[in-house]
């Protein structure tokens, strides 16, 4: 397993991880073009709800160029609007995680929602009695 850096791509490991800012660059400069098409089987997306689910993103040409590996994308906060769909290009999810399982499991925190106007950053704001903040109790 390699970590891409300096957009040197050495071609005899078999995981490579990398951001897809390492791997673009101007027309003809990409560092992925340094592998033939079909090199990967398999590439997972992380946070495939940012550029990669917008159609004329230059992260969409990486994942094109490399369209016969199986693409695997995970996020937290899928996106669907007019300009970027997660669903158009991965489709339909195939594991969900909720919020309220991954509290229940132990791997997030619980939290409460506190509503506060916009004034407050004009006014301050002074939580209720008995409320933590920034690990103090008021």
């Amino acid at each position: 397993m390699t970590k891409v850096q300096n957009r040197n791509l050495d071609s005899s490991y078999e995981i490579y991880m990398a951001l897809y800012q390492q791997l673009a660059g101007d027309d003809g400069e990409e560092a992925y073009l340094q592998f033939k098409p079909n090199f990967f089987d398999l590439i997972v997306i992380d946070e495939c709800h940012r550029g990669s689910a917008k159609e004329e993103s230059a992260w969409r040409k990486i994942l094109d160029y490399f369209s016969s590996a199986t693409h695997i994308g995970c996020t937290a906060t899928p996106i669907e609007t007019k300009e970027a769909s997660s669903f158009s290009y991965f489709g339909e999810p195939i594991y969900e995680y909720s919020l309220k399982q991954g509290i229940d499991d132990g791997f997030l925190a619980p939290y409460k929602v506190i509503r506060i106007g916009l004034d407050k950053d004009l006014e301050g704001y002074r939580p209720e009695t008995g409320v933590f903040v920034n690990r103090k109790f008021l």
